[in-house]
């Protein structure tokens, strides 16, 4: 994968599907402005910032609320990962094995499933089609891994037709991504396809 490739592929995880909640940060559960968030939102910040921040107590925060949501993690899986992106952070080349680190960072982070899935699975039960389509959408822009996207579009599809055409248009966005070039026009071209994608994601 060139250098273009990674780079888009760090941009679209870390940024293409975070809301403007992430810019908030919680160094402790108990912290009032993280109390008031939505538990979606709150489980994305603490997400990012393990990201972000790669720490032991960023790590124990996540395990934690995941368990008030009644997903059980098991931070032992992810302690390998931390230690690695703390190495990778001084070497010259971290770009380039930074790329396939954040691969398996995205599915652990991803295996902690977005309270709009439930929340979308429940509007479904009830009839409420339009709901579980708006919920499922906003959970893709939770996931960080390209199979959750496309899985959760994937599900989408009998129930809503264009989910077909942005799982076509997603994986035409992950082939340019692959193949583009590293020059600061190719990039901003990226930028552009990402955005569209992104301002796609609507009924």
């Amino acid at each position: 994968m060139n250098t273009a490739a990674i780079i888009f592929s760090i941009v679209i995880a870390l940024i293409l599907f975070r809301v403007f909640m992430l810019k908030a940060r919680a160094n402790r559960l108990d912290n009032p402005a993280f109390r008031t968030l939505p538990k979606d939102a709150a489980l994305a910040v603490l997400k990012d910032r393990l990201l972000n921040s790669p720490t032991e107590s960023n790590l124990q925060n996540l395990v934690a609320f995941a368990a008030e949501l009644g997903q059980t993690i098991d931070a032992n899986d992810y302690r390998p990962l931390l230690q690695e992106q703390i190495k990778l952070s001084d070497r010259p080349d971290a770009l380039v094995e930074d790329n396939e680190l954040f691969t398996k960072e995205a599915a652990f982070l991803d295996s902690i499933t977005p309270p709009e899935i439930e929340s979308a699975a429940i509007a479904k039960n009830e009839g409420k089609t339009n709901e579980y389509i708006e919920l499922s959408l906003q959970a893709i822009e939770r996931f960080y891994s390209d199979e959750k996207i496309e899985e959760t579009l994937t599900t989408l599809i009998p129930d809503f037709q264009k989910a077909e055409e942005l799982l076509k248009s997603y994986q035409e966005l992950k082939k340019a991504r692959d193949e583009s070039l590293a020059d600061e026009e190719s990039l901003k071209i990226l930028r552009e396809k990402r955005d569209t994608w992104q301002a796609s994601l609507h009924l």
